[in-house]
């Protein structure tokens, strides 16, 4: 009997794919326009996603604020039933 270690598995992996001359691509056009905004633009993107997720959490905390008013308006059961009982 063999043990654990000895054992070995296989891995198996996918063949690489062959481009025929025809799959290929002609040429391959550049823009340098396109990549010079792309790599200029990481710090535009970033202040951007930061304004955004700003934006939404200063919705949350309006939200929050108006629902946390509306439960201290609201009268209490327990309240009202006491200052029932002390027009009583």
């Amino acid at each position: 009997m063999m043990s654990s270690s000895a054992k070995r598995r296989k891995l198996w992996t996918a063949a690489p794919i062959k481009l025929t001359k025809k799959d290929r691509p002609e040429e391959v056009t550049f823009d340098f326009d396109k990549r010079e905004e792309y790599l200029t633009g990481f710090h535009k993107r970033k202040v951007e996603r930061r304004k955004q997720a700003e934006t939404i959490a200063k919705q949350k905390e309006k939200e929050e604020r108006i629902q946390h008013r509306k439960e201290v308006r609201t009268p209490r059961p327990y309240k009202t039933w006491i200052a029932l009982m002390h027009m009583l």
